[in-house]
Formats: C-alpha cells, structure tokens, sequence
C-alpha cells in the first residue's frame, strides 16, 4: 500500500493510518445512509381532523360567546345595509371555513416533511404568514370594530387548533 509523506515528526505507521482510513470511510458510509423518520400520510390526515374538531368546538363555542357579548340578535344583520351576518353562523357554514383549512394545512406540513430536515418550523412559519393573510379578510368587511376582533379570535382559534393538533400527532414515531 502507498503511504504519503508526512509532514510531521511522527513515525509512520501503516496500520494507524489504515484504522483511521476504515473509520474515516465508515463515518462517511453512516453519513450517506442516515434515515429521516417522516410522518405517514395517515398521521398528517388524523392531526388535520382532530384540529379541525377541535377547531370546531372551539368556535361554536366562541361563537356563543360573542353572540352574549356583543348582544346582538341572529336573526337581524349587524348594521343597516350589512349583508353579512356573522354572529348567526350555523354549523354548516363553521364546517366549511374550518374543514379546508384543515385539509390545506394537513398537505402543507405532508409537503414541508418530505422536503425540509424540520418540517414542524417550517410548518409554523408558513401557518403564521398564512394567518397574517387571512386577516384581510375581517379587516376589509365593512363591519364594526368589535365584529373585526371577534372575526379575528375564531380566526387565531382555528389557526392554533389546526396547528397544535398536525404538530402533536403527525410527529414522526421514532
């Protein structure tokens, strides 16, 4: 076997030298096969469903809420010449604002798994600028300003009910 020239006062010694070179190998060999653990469709799926319920059960309940706060009939529109009622939301139109939601994060944080080392940040990121997006909304109705702030809670409650649930149980098994 050739051995290169040093350029130290040591001696040299051949199997030093082929005992560093097999653990040098075997530290690269390990590098190139390390296994990333990633969540299974099925795990993404139940944390976008579970956060969904819970989404769900937390803005009828703060549905509730408001409508008590706010003392405002269900029946009537918010303000003359409103034609949006958000105070009367059934659950029907509750369902179809939250159960997208869902699906969409659930694909996100499938996608950001299968290309970023840290999908779970990765996913806050992107859940926190998607959330900032979807305030435009309440803030252009033209409504008053404590139904923009109730708008505003249903919208964090469902952001962090969807969230929480995807981190928690899409998490990897390792």
């Amino acid at each position: 076997m050739y051995q290169y020239p040093r350029h130290d006062t040591e001696p040299a010694h051949p199997e030093r030298d082929d005992e560093r070179d097999h653990e040098a190998d075997e530290g690269h060999l390990m590098a190139d096969t390390t296994l990333v653990a990633r969540p299974t469709l099925g795990r993404i799926a139940l944390g976008a469903a579970v956060g969904a319920a819970i989404a769900l059960g937390v803005d009828a309940l703060l549905v509730a809420a408001f409508d008590a706060i706010l003392r405002v009939d269900p029946h009537v529109p918010l303000q003359p010449g409103s034609t949006i009622d958000l105070v009367a939301v059934d659950p029907v139109q509750l369902a179809w604002a939250v159960v997208p939601s869902a699906i969409g994060a659930g694909v996100v944080y499938g996608v950001l798994s299968r290309l970023t080392a840290r999908p779970g940040r990765a996913f806050v990121v992107v859940a926190a600028i998607v959330f900032l997006l979807f305030l435009g909304g309440p803030a252009s109705l033209p409504i008053p300003a404590s139904e923009k702030a109730a708008l505003v809670v249903l919208h964090l409650a469902t952001a962090i009910s969807i969230v929480a649930a995807i981190l928690a149980l899409a998490r990897p098994s390792r």
